[in-house]
């Protein structure tokens, strides 16, 4: 039967198959990369700005302009623990 014809019932289409997943993380999860550039430090911690969010670690470090920015991991939709802790694979690429 050839692809497209109609058929007792409907449209004769190929089987369909399982859609690739994308590329994975930690967690199952794409892994992304936050740029920051640092700010200040306070008795809380420390203030930064955020200045973009990135699939691809290399891009993420194109984007640093200086000393101050910064790069940090992160899973989508993967909660953090809400004490303050050390960000694990923040770096500083330019320092």
């Amino acid at each position: 039967m050839e692809e497209g014809k109609i058929v007792k019932g409907g449209v004769n289409k190929r089987p369909t198959r399982k859609r690739p997943e994308p590329p994975k993380g930690q967690g199952g999860i794409k892994q992304l990369w936050v740029v920051g550039k640092y700010v200040a430090e306070t008795p809380d911690g420390s203030v930064w700005e955020f200045q973009g969010i990135f699939d691809n670690k290399g891009v993420a470090i194109g984007r640093c302009e200086n000393r101050n920015w910064f790069v940090g991991p992160c899973i989508l939709n993967e909660y953090l623990p809400s004490k303050k802790v050390t960000w694990p694979g923040c770096e500083y690429p330019l320092a």
